[in-house]
């Protein structure tokens, strides 16, 4: 007991230490560690002496590496807390020497104005793009938004379409399925319905929520696929588990007027609830229009169904 006392006793006292010493090197940007020299050994080689010295020089390397990850996190804690100035101070150093998350974290701070005086869309972008041009997705992504919307910058749909190009490459869903989009309506980009298609089944197919309930439209309305409404249904369902309202509203009246499938008054009900649950007031109008038809054998279905179904989706 009295280690582990000791042992507590030893860690409160220097835990304070550590934080404000890894704060220290954030904000300073000092990311060497101790400078440790080992003394030559009797009778070593020069070789050995060189090996040993390039053994220590990974070493740091590999500290300094820790350390700057070290700060990086610091600073992204203090940025959801709120304590922005911090974020700042710790990122700017590392910003400046390319770190590429970093700067993503600067495009932030200036685009809202937060840690510092006010916000500033011209420094904001300046670090967007060196993120961007370091190859960070999100920071891609956030560039295709940024010249697609003009926002703070000249409006550039095209270079738009470059930046999600790069980040969808990257595995990046959300830019694959905005360049699917753009695409399919041929906005800063030649107009190409079939690598639009491939795009939104890939992005579906990957489980993107919007690109799931997308592909049930295409299929509902037989505009661009033949129209199946068991194909569109089961793309909604995907949809729907993954927290997609629009799916959920469409799924339920699937149920509650198809023309192709049986209608189904208990399932229309589930989803027609989790709409109405989220937020969406054409579902709460329609489950009311529901019950006013639906039997009290199948409402009593649709409840049991709804406990059932509720805490698996997202």
């Amino acid at each position: 007991m009295r280690w582990l006392l000791v042992g507590m006793a030893a860690l409160l006292l220097t835990a304070p230490a550590t934080a404000a010493s890894r704060a220290h090197r954030c904000i300073t940007g000092d990311y060497q560690p101790k400078a440790k020299t080992a003394a030559a050994k009797p009778g070593q080689s020069e070789k050995e002496r060189a090996r040993n010295a390039a053994r220590a020089a990974r070493r740091q390397a590999r500290q300094v590496r820790r350390n700057r990850e070290s700060c990086y996190r610091w600073g992204a804690t203090r940025f959801v807390t709120r304590r922005y100035t911090d974020a700042h101070a710790a990122w700017l150093p590392l910003a400046e020497s390319g770190h590429a998350r970093a700067q993503f974290g600067l495009y932030k701070l200036y685009a809202g104005g937060l840690g510092v005086e006010r916000a500033d869309a011209k420094k904001a972008y300046k670090w967007l793009a060196m993120a961007a041009e370091a190859g960070l997705p999100n920071a891609q992504y956030t560039m295709g938004d940024v010249l697609l919307r003009g926002k703070g910058v000249k409006q550039d749909q095209s270079g738009a379409v470059g930046w999600y190009e790069k980040a969808s490459e990257q595995g990046h869903a959300e830019a694959r399925f905005k360049l699917a989009a753009l695409y399919f309506a041929g906005i800063g980009v030649a107009k190409d319905i079939p690598k639009s298609l491939a795009l939104y089944r890939a992005s579906a197919e990957a489980g993107h929520p919007a690109a799931l309930t997308t592909m049930g439209v295409f299929y509902f309305n037989g505009r661009v696929f033949k129209k199946s409404e068991v194909k569109a249904r089961d793309w909604w369902i995907k949809a729907a588990m993954a927290g997609e309202v629009n799916a959920m509203v469409f799924l339920a009246r699937i149920y509650h007027n198809s023309t192709q499938l049986a209608r189904d008054y208990p399932q229309a009900y589930v989803w027609y609830t989790l709409a109405a649950e989220r937020g969406d007031g054409q579902a709460k109008k329609e489950r009311a229009a529901l019950l006013r038809v639906i039997r009290s054998i199948e409402l009593r279905r649709g409840k049991a169904r709804l406990a059932e179904i509720r805490p698996k989706v997202k």
